[in-house]
């Protein structure tokens, strides 16, 4: 049997979700459902990541300041909150 030495156990935090932080599951802009939450970035800063609303095929709306994005590419990675 494998001995477990607690003081010489590494774990590698790379990869590995801090508390507080959101995990996001990358698609596709078509993939996404109208009316669904997505985000251009994985970025968990919530300044600079703002969510978007799916509005049909090519545009959405900002959720903070209501703009429109339009001439979405459906090919475009985006990302949804899981």
């Amino acid at each position: 049997m494998p001995e477990n030495d607690p003081a010489t156990d590494n774990l590698d935090y790379a990869g590995v979700s801090l508390v507080g932080t959101a995990d996001f599951d990358v698609m596709n802009y078509e993939d996404v459902e109208d009316d669904d939450l997505f985000w251009f970035s994985n970025s968990p800063n919530s300044d600079d990541n703002v969510a978007f609303r799916k509005q049909d095929e090519t545009s959405a709306m900002n959720t903070k300041t209501r703009q429109m994005a339009n001439n979405i590419d459906k090919y475009l990675r985006v990302y949804q909150k899981i």
